[in-house]
């Protein structure tokens, strides 16, 4: 059969493509997935790590997004057969599977409302379900060193898929814990709604820990210091303290002159000088957000982040997802700032360290040296990304995939693409109870030398 022609009937019924996949006598098990937008790229990644290759003698697996990135889409869809045991729970275990996982990123507070329809929240939300609406397939490897058997994993890749069909909603995702939630923002926009309850977590839901999740603050190419002649345009910025982005989203401080920094004039340009509007831009998330969450409950220690009127205009922006706020500061990189999930690629704006130390260290000599200083107390915008899901469904072959589903992304944070931002928590020397902390060493002893890991340069 040509190529053209398997295109084709693909693009008939992806239900039917996934049939044709199946090429076990096992029924197919589907699962969807959604919530947390910071954790869209490590969720649609997650199955690299439990997918089999052709070299294992499986079907080619197949991955659909809703962009033409990962990082990009908040809707991923794979079809693929599975060979994978639970580390954490081993009863659990799957050999040649054939399964379809979907996940559909808005916001946290959706990875726990969409499970128990509280606030009269509908327990749907749209997924892509065949190629219909894709564009043509595109083959792609990506190294998998996690597995000596099969090092190189395959699969075919359709982008720009535009469908949104509505679908039950099997398990959540959260950036943070339940009892994080309390933002309020733009002005009339609150998470629980107001004169609601806390958001419900038990005890119908059961949720674990996947892995560590480090979030950066970007800010646009054009924010330079002002150590040039005579206060001109120096370099650009690639620091801030925690305590001048609390006043910066509290708008305690509105310009960046006010910092002793400076908006170009022209981007790319420090030549031209400083910009006579040093307005500050904010890109923010909306109540709800577990990003907006984490960053509250990590960052806006003494001072609330502002709750502003303007939703688009004016120097501030709220976005239901993270992908709009990327899209925010690449759209203001003059002057912006927002915070994401640290693996994001943003153009024309880039991460800054916190204090000094950085989520991710592109110049760490090895895997764990990238991400020591999140691993080991210094940086401390991370939060633990959690799965949510029922309670009465554990048992079934859904919720069996669920618990195998996050125990890959666990044991594999590393294979996963954007888990080599990701610390996973056999990483973690840290951990801490409650989202805002305090941290505490993992290693019996209490302190730095017991975690010999940390003081190695």
């Amino acid at each position: 059969m040509q190529r053209s022609t398997k295109l084709t009937m693909l693009s008939v019924a992806g239900l039917l493509a996934a049939a044709a996949l199946a090429d076990s006598a096992n029924a197919q098990i589907v699962i969807n997935g959604g919530g947390s937008s910071a954790g869209r790229q490590f969720a649609g990644g997650i199955p690299v790590a439990m997918c089999l290759d052709q070299t294992a003698g499986a079907p080619r697996p197949i991955h659909l997004r809703n962009s033409t990135s990962d990082s990009g889409s908040d809707r991923h869809t794979w079809i693929c057969n599975i060979t994978y045991t639970s580390v954490a729970n081993p009863a659990i275990t799957f050999t040649n599977q054939p399964v379809i996982m979907r996940y559909s990123a808005s916001e946290s507070g959706d990875g726990f409302v969409k499970l128990t329809g509280q606030y009269g929240t509908a327990q749907t939300m749209p997924y892509i379900i065949d190629t219909s609406t894709c564009g043509a397939s595109t083959p792609v490897t990506i190294a998998r060193p996690s597995f000596p058997g099969d090092p190189s994993f395959e699969f075919d890749e359709y982008s720009s898929c535009s469908q949104q069909t509505l679908q039950n909603v099997n398990f959540g995702a959260s950036d943070v814990r339940a009892s994080a939630f309390g933002q309020t923002g733009p002005v009339g926009v609150s998470f629980p709604p107001a004169g609601q309850p806390p958001v419900e977590e038990g005890p119908t839901l059961t949720s674990e820990a996947v892995a560590a999740l480090p979030f950066s603050i970007f800010i646009g190419n054009g924010v330079y210091d002002r150590t040039g002649p005579g206060g001109t345009p120096g370099n650009q910025v690639t620091n801030l303290t925690r305590e001048q982005v609390e006043s910066i989203f509290s708008r305690g401080v509105r310009r960046w002159d006010g910092l002793g920094l400076g908006a170009l004039a022209v981007l790319g340009n420090p030549g031209g000088g400083f910009n006579a509007n040093q307005d500050i831009f904010l890109c923010m998330r909306e109540a709800g957000s577990g990003s907006k969450a984490a960053f509250d409950q990590t960052m806006m220690v003494l001072q609330n982040e502002v709750i502003a009127v303007d939703i688009n205009g004016g120097v501030t922006d709220y976005s239901p997802t993270s992908s709009g706020v990327r899209t925010c500061i690449q759209n203001n990189p003059l002057r912006t700032i927002g915070y994401l999930n640290s693996e994001t690629v943003v153009t024309d704006a880039h991460p800054v360290s916190l204090n000094g130390f950085l989520a991710f260290d592109p110049a760490g000599s090895s895997q764990f040296a990238k991400k020591r200083q999140t691993a080991c107390m210094n940086y401390v915008f991370w939060v633990d990304w959690r799965v949510t899901r029922r309670v009465a469904q554990d048992g079934t072959p859904e919720n069996n995939l669920i618990q195998a589903w996050a125990d890959a992304g666990r044991a594999t944070t590393n294979t996963v693409p954007s888990g080599t931002h990701w610390v996973s928590q056999n990483e973690m020397n840290v951990q801490k109870a409650v989202d805002k902390g305090p941290m505490t060493w993992k290693t019996s002893g209490g302190s730095v030398p017991a975690n010999p890991e940390c003081t190695t340069p």
